[in-house]
């Protein structure tokens, strides 16, 4: 009996993810928009990320990380013998300063159009860890978030192209910034200069819950602070401040990473 050639983005979708499996290849989502457009000549990138969501949600699909199995083609699990670099020999940005320098005023609308639990608001809350440390005195604790933010947010937003010894990519491709993290994204950023074990921790804790405990708490000390006594020694003023710089602005939906837009 002849094969049937795929019909809808889903059936193309998943047989793209068995061939993939097959020549032992990790259909990620840039390779599964990379191949629906050679033999497909499909494009529609938004209802590509649309479909593997819905696919994940039905069962039709298993999302490991930032890859995608068709069901029943998972390979087993490898037992991975990891060991955390020694500092001299992690990872470094190729371009220091890159995406950085510009943050978080030039990714205004990337973070505010991300998923709840996306690498961009995670980024931005250790930035605002940052300078809650350095505000509060705690100049080596905030040098070491800062170091590690930069370092995290210069080694991603690439385009897939270089891996670690285990062959997960260093940093979270541009592809995956604005979707919620997941579990197996710890492996992409556990290995870079200035991220280390609280770090990760971290982020495992942001994946886990979409929270960080450490700045609840200092948002809950501080924000009506903010509002009952105007703009003075408040840690967020500086964050702020670089937003509007950039000509951003709260809404009224309060001081929050959520709950900025620029002016009409």
């Amino acid at each position: 009996m002849a094969r049937t050639n795929p019909k809808t983005v889903a059936d193309k979708i998943e047989q793209v993810c068995k061939e993939a499996s097959l020549e032992k290849e990790k259909p990620s989502r840039h390779y599964i928009k990379k191949a629906m457009a050679e033999k497909y000549d499909y494009t529609n990138e938004a209802n590509i990320k649309k479909t593997l969501g819905q696919m994940v949600k039905s069962g039709k699909l298993i999302q490991e990380g930032q890859t995608f199995y068709a069901k029943g083609f998972k390979p087993e699990p490898e037992i991975e013998d990891w060991k955390p670099l020694p500092p001299d020999e992690k990872h470094y940005p190729r371009s220091e300063g890159y995406h950085s320098d510009g943050f978080p005023q030039s990714y205004g609308v990337e973070i505010k159009n991300s998923d709840e639990r996306s690498f961009w608001r995670f980024i931005l809350l250790l930035y605002g860890l940052e300078i809650e440390y350095l505000e509060s005195g705690d100049q080596s604790r905030g040098e070491s978030f800062g170091t590690a933010w930069r370092n995290m947010l210069d080694c991603s937003n690439h385009n897939y192209e270089d891996t670690d010894k285990y062959g997960n990519y260093i940093g979270i491709g541009h592809e995956d910034m604005s979707s919620n993290m997941v579990a197996n994204d710890v492996k992409c950023l556990r290995d870079i200069h200035g991220v280390g074990a609280s770090t990760v921790k971290l982020i495992e804790e942001w994946i886990e819950t979409g929270k960080l405990k450490r700045l609840e708490d200092f948002k809950k000390n501080y924000y009506q602070y903010w509002l009952s006594k105007a703009f003075y020694s408040c840690v967020l003023e500086k964050l702020v401040n670089r937003i509007a710089e950039d000509g951003w602005e709260f809404t009224d939906g309060g001081i929050d990473y959520q709950n900025f837009r620029r002016p009409r």
